[in-house]
């Protein structure tokens, strides 16, 4: 990413109960511009680089909606 550009990110979970919370991580890496983006199931040689870093996702609720 560029300065001033933006990601956004989108995940979902199953909950067994109408409350949950989730925590964890994101790991990234910085890649020379001309990288080709990555699919599912292919290895990211940028990610055994020294070039990476990780950020924590502190702990936040999870509460379900009822679907109509």
């Amino acid at each position: 990413m560029q300065p001033g550009e933006a990601f956004e990110y989108m995940s979902g979970c199953e909950l067994a109960t109408s409350r949950g919370f989730m925590r964890g991580s994101f790991h990234f890496a910085k890649v020379p511009t001309e990288t080709p983006s990555a699919t599912l199931n292919t290895p990211i040689d940028a990610f055994s680089s020294a070039d990476r870093f990780e950020v924590q996702v502190n702990p936040f609720e999870l509460v379900a909606i009822a679907e109509d």
